[in-house]
């Protein structure tokens, strides 16, 4: 019964640390839900600790990765017609084979698609 409050405690700490972040820096803390996502190609470890996207299959977040980087000479822009906005963002390759596996928005998110979810 101990074991079982202690880990009340803990959920419950997270979550005032999560409304804390989202109140005073704008945006929410991803939450760990453990996912390790690996190259198709090559099956290179990408990113550990990412999210899994709410409803596309096969897409995650990451604010680190470890076996992937952005390719900073291929800046991209992506236009938005309906609020006449903007935003950049650079490919993610794989280091070892170098395929395409997400992109680096300009808020420094990972966003990983054609990628193996491991866990």
């Amino acid at each position: 019964q101990g074991d079982e409050e202690w880990f009340e405690d803990a959920e419950d700490d997270e979550e005032l640390q999560d409304l804390y972040l989202e109140k005073h820096l704008g945006r929410a803390r991803m939450r760990r839900n453990g996912s390790t996502v690996s190259c198709p190609s090559c099956f290179s470890i990408l990113a550990k600790e990412c999210q899994m996207h709410e409803s596309i299959v096969n897409r995650f977040r990451a604010f680190a990765v470890e076996g992937c980087s952005p390719d900073l000479q291929d800046e991209r822009i992506e236009v938005d017609e309906a609020t006449q906005t903007s935003d950049k963002w650079w490919p993610l390759r794989c280091n070892t084979c170098k395929l395409e596996v997400g992109a680096l928005d300009s808020d420094s998110v990972y966003h990983l698609y054609n990628v193996i979810p491991e866990s």
